[in-house]
């Protein structure tokens, strides 16, 4: 659904999804297809809770046939993945997308980043993930809000979107 978050729940809820994502690196796991459709939010408890695992990179299993390799959803994919023979079945799949998915819900509760969202299940469009920054509206505003929050989370997120490997993420 697409309700507002108030600041203080959007931050705790980022949060949540930080150690999550943090704690499965960790242990050289990934989701592989992270998306907000792909996260279940418990509003009351402000819990997180990644669904859809079934593509998920585990450190020693078998790597997925060529045709099933995970590139992720529209709207999250580092431009990177889709270069890549294992796409994001990696140690480092969900770095990118984690970090969209975290704009996303640090910067919920501002009217103009649901606006600016068009009604869309996700915030950026594909053609946003290939426009560089100078020239991308919606990151730009994205920037602006987490910046009001935090200058070091807007400039973390500055140099995720530019980097050039889903390991400078």
């Amino acid at each position: 659904q697409n309700q507002s978050l108030d600041a203080r729940n959007s931050l705790q809820l980022a949060t949540e999804l930080g150690k999550t994502l943090s704690q499965m690196e960790q242990a050289a796991i990934a989701h592989c297809d992270l998306a907000g459709s792909n996260i279940m939010i418990d509003r009351k408890r402000l819990k997180v809770e990644l669904i859809d695992i079934e593509d998920s990179f585990i450190h020693g299993i078998e790597p997925p046939t060529t045709g099933s390799i995970p590139l992720g959803t529209s709207g999250y994919q580092h431009s990177a993945s889709r270069a890549l023979n294992y796409g994001l079945w990696c140690a480092q799949g969900d770095r990118f997308a984690g970090a969209i998915l975290l704009a996303e819900l640090l910067t919920w509760h501002v009217p103009e980043i649901q606006a600016a969202s068009d009604g869309a299940k996700h915030y950026f469009q594909d053609s946003d993930l290939e426009t560089p920054s100078t020239a991308n509206s919606r990151f730009r505003l994205m920037v602006d809000v987490l910046k009001t929050g935090s200058t070091e989370i807007a400039e973390l997120f500055t140099r995720t979107w530019t980097a050039p490997r889903l390991a400078d993420c």
